[in-house]
């Protein structure tokens, strides 16, 4: 058993009021006090009453209490304000480096607690709770829907500020690169990003009058261009970028990383390399364009094409019959979803512009519900008037918490484990 089922009765005030430490002392919870945030113990500004006398401090949990040295707390600074050790096997005493003893509660949890925790977390599905969410009600789902809603959009900002310190505080480079790994989809995401990240998008926009130029950069530095087949077209593009990665001290990436296998023909990363120059050669900015124009405006700005080339050709040197290769609507959703956005929101943080803030979040919440192989696990969640925001919130509950088994953590999971405040396991059997 581990000691996050004892941060879990915990947090959630299961643990009765009273208690008696191993050596004897009598104890009352007063308040319960607030998970840290921060590294060192579990519980924070925790009050309790300990032999008629009021101690306020920390609280720790361990599965032993030896681990409490075994992990150096004893020594560690952090940790001088504990005020009771909790574990599930109290195998001896503990005490402060300057030789004062710590309370120590050993605490077992109930059996239909255990019984029901077990239940769920022994489901072979990766989504422990999938059959008992419609125990669920849907005020709790919805509510946390927002929550972790809110919650993935405020990771996504931070690493767009991350990547804008990184990239010469240039929102123009940001919105580029996040335009770049997102249209390259899930298989191709890392070498799209990659590459927008060997570029810069200033040096581009110089280029934006001649789509050969800037097919020549994109594919030179993609590494496409050094295949030795009989193709007109590359061995054109080829000789352009020989001129222009001298001028602009490019470098190539491994064209090995770019993935074909198991993806469509209109998902290539040829064709995705080859709607990006037409982007680029269609928009003198992104960003500025982003923040004043309205969400279907933006919408019209990534209907775009190819250049002639491409229009028989998936890869180089192979014709096939001639089709207008446009950015479907559906990679225009996911672009505004994933790539335009965020960076929106996370402009407006970084200038705390509450209006673009809020625009921003009216933005995912007028996009369609995404249906992908994870949103698709989520059908026994029934939602009405279902939209982007509630797919995101379910995408990042999946990653952040299914996959990682933090039912504990989870309300969903916390609702289900203590209904009302009752743990009741006759709904797992």
């Amino acid at each position: 058993m581990k000691e996050e089922i004892l941060t879990f009765i915990w947090r959630n005030k299961l643990f009765p009021q009273k208690l008696t430490s191993i050596e004897g002392k009598n104890i009352q919870i007063i308040d319960f006090g607030q998970p840290s945030v921060d590294s060192g113990p579990d519980f924070i500004n925790v009050k309790l009453i300990i032999d008629d006398k009021l101690w306020i401090g920390s609280v720790e949990m361990h599965v032993k209490a030896s681990d409490w040295y075994k992990h150096k707390h004893d020594t560690d600074l952090g940790y001088k304000n504990v005020i009771l050790h909790i574990v599930l096997e109290a195998d001896i005493s503990i005490y402060r480096s300057t030789g004062e003893l710590i309370p120590t509660v050993q605490y077992n949890p109930s059996e239909e607690f255990i019984k029901r925790y077990k239940n769920l977390i022994s489901k072979n599905d990766i989504i422990k709770c999938n059959k008992y969410l419609h125990l669920v009600p849907s005020l709790i789902t919805l509510n946390y829907l927002d929550s972790l809603f809110l919650e993935r959009l405020q990771q996504k900002a931070e690493n767009i500020l991350q990547t804008y310190h990184s990239y010469f505080q240039d929102w123009e480079q940001v919105i580029f690169i996040n335009i770049a790994k997102y249209l390259g989809s899930r298989i191709n995401s890392f070498p799209m990003e990659l590459l927008a990240k060997s570029l810069s998008i200033r040096m581009l926009r110089r280029y934006t009058d001649n789509i050969e130029i800037l097919e020549a950069i994109l594919f030179g530095v993609a590494g496409f261009l050094d295949e030795e087949i009989n193709d007109k077209y590359l061995k054109k593009l080829r000789e352009i970028f020989g001129v222009y990665k001298v001028k602009h001290n490019l470098k190539r990436i491994n064209r090995d990383i770019w993935k074909f296998m198991r993806m469509r023909p209109s998902s290539f990363p040829t064709i995705r390399i080859a709607q990006l120059a037409m982007l680029i050669s269609k928009t003198d900015q992104f960003f500025s364009l982003f923040l004043e124009k309205k969400l279907q405006d933006i919408r019209t700005i990534f209907r775009v094409s190819t250049s002639q080339y491409w229009q028989d050709h998936y890869i180089f040197g192979k014709l096939t019959s001639k089709k207008i290769k446009n950015i479907g609507e559906s990679m225009i959703n996911n672009l505004l979803l994933n790539a335009v956005v965020p960076v929106i929101f996370a402009y407006a943080l970084y200038f705390n512009d509450k209006t673009l803030n809020n625009r921003a979040i009216e933005y995912l919440t007028s996009l369609k519900f995404e249906k992908n192989y994870i949103t698709r696990r989520f059908q026994a969640i029934q939602i009405k008037n279902n939209n982007a925001s509630h797919s995101q919130a379910l995408i990042h509950l999946y990653k952040n918490y299914c996959l990682r088994l933090k039912c504990l953590e989870c309300r969903i999971g916390t609702y289900l484990l203590n209904k009302s405040g009752e743990l009741n396991p006759s709904a797992f059997v």
